[in-house]
């Protein structure tokens, strides 16, 4: 995977929104895109939400993004759960509900007019305070076929469908993975082994004593918190996969409780909205 960074160059004339935007954009295809977006100061995460900041196609219909605010590095970033369409402009909108950790709300609204080509950003703009946006709203059912019928020539309108069907096909979520460290254990049951057959009375109690060692390393191994959250991310991973999505739901839930900060666990719980 590619990677290139840029910071956005205002050519707006607003002097207050100077700075305030740094866009890094990674991958190569346009299911990849990400936004990381830092602010002069720290935010209060708790107006970090979907609420408080949207991408919109231009019509004002909202593009399903997964918000995620990093505390330490003062990092908002935004991974789009809809796939963009090239050469068709989208904004990017925060909210003045978005706060610093000291309450203080942003000076104005932050518009960003984007275009991708290539998987990249071809054209941006901040929109200037006089420029009124249309008003977020959720997008019909049939958003992205709409869209293609409406931009799209006859034979990529085609192969678009195709591609869309397979993917809506391949819904699901990955599965994570999961390591247990049973060598210790495995030389003392081999141990034992030899020492039975071979009968050599001084093997034996060593190597009882390594397989006791060795099992209640891996009890200690299953008990840590990780390793649990893991299991239950990805017991609700099968249900997900399997259209289970309130028994996914749940143990998804449990893997939140168990591991807060787990990325994969805060996306799947997101995509599961999308579900209800």
């Amino acid at each position: 995977m590619s990677e290139q960074e840029s910071k956005i160059k205002i050519r707006s004339t607003d002097p207050s929104l100077i700075g305030k935007i740094t866009v890094k954009l990674i991958g190569d295809n346009l299911d990849q895109v990400h936004w990381y977006i830092r602010f002069s100061a720290p935010l209060d995460p708790a107006t970090v939400t979907a609420d408080n900041m949207e991408v919109t196609d231009t019509e004002g219909y909202i593009m399903r993004t997964f918000i995620r605010y990093d505390e330490k590095k003062n990092m908002i970033a935004l991974s789009p759960l809809d796939s963009y369409m090239e050469g068709i402009y989208y904004l990017l909108h925060i909210s003045r509900r978005v706060k610093s950790d000291r309450g203080r709300p942003l000076q104005k609204e932050v518009h960003l007019l984007f275009k991708l080509l290539d998987g990249r950003i071809s054209e941006y703009e901040l929109l200037k305070s006089t420029v009124k946006p249309p008003k977020p709203v959720e997008r019909p059912s049939d958003y992205d076929t709409l869209m293609a019928r409406k931009y799209l020539p006859p034979a990529e309108r085609v192969k678009y469908e195709k591609e869309k069907a397979a993917v809506e096909n391949k819904s699901t979520i990955p599965y994570k993975e999961i390591n247990i460290n049973i060598l210790v254990a495995l030389l003392g049951f081999v141990s034992l082994l030899a020492g039975l057959y071979f009968q050599i009375a001084v093997v034996i109690p060593i190597a009882v004593g390594v397989c006791i060692i060795g099992v209640l390393h891996i009890i200690r191994q299953t008990l840590r918190r990780e390793f649990r959250a893991r299991v239950r991310y990805n017991i609700g991973a099968v249900h997900f996969n399997k259209g289970n999505f309130e028994k996914a739901k749940k143990q998804l839930r449990k893997a939140s409780r168990l591991s807060p900060s787990d990325e994969d666990v805060e996306h799947a719980l997101y995509r599961l909205k999308f579900h209800e």
